[in-house]
């Protein structure tokens, strides 16, 4: 006999749990602030626009949540437009310890849907980023971020 789960709660355990969630829908607020001399973090046609200003390095939008020490996290995302003229980096810092929990550079040009996991080192507030990284020049667009608590699941 097949069964169909309409329980989201039963949904979530196979998925995970979502800590932070981004779409970008019309009506949505902007969850991310841009860093200082960035020319543009916005809300446009549905994605991130990230545009920064030429010749100032890691430059980009945040925002901060809150994790769990010891718990196993999955933050997924998609760029859809990628014009950089060079890098941009991913970075997940620990506000308490200024350390790094996730540092990942996404290569000049790449599009389409990314992955990380990692353990949160300790418990308290994270800086979530999408930065450029050294030099890199022009825009990126980001959509569909999420991090989502999977602590004992096998992904």
């Amino acid at each position: 006999m097949l069964s169909v789960i309409t329980d989201q709660k039963l949904l979530n355990i196979r998925r995970g749990t979502p800590v932070f969630e981004a779409r970008f829908d019309d009506d949505e607020i902007m969850p991310f602030s841009p860093t200082p001399d960035i020319t543009e973090v916005a809300n446009a046609g549905h994605v991130l626009l990230v545009e920064n200003t030429p010749g100032i390095p890691e430059q980009g939008a945040y925002t901060t949540i809150s994790l769990q020490s010891g718990e196993k996290y999955l933050l997924n995302f998609d760029i859809s437009d990628n014009e950089l003229e060079g890098m941009f980096e991913v970075r997940l810092v620990d506000n308490t310890t200024n350390n790094d929990a996730l540092k990942e550079l996404i290569a000049q040009k790449q599009t389409g849907h990314i992955s990380y996991t990692f353990t949160a080192p300790t418990t308290g507030s994270y800086t979530l980023s999408f930065l450029t990284y050294e030099q890199a020049q022009g825009y990126f667009s980001l959509d569909n971020i999420e991090i989502l608590d999977i602590t004992g699941l096998n992904p």
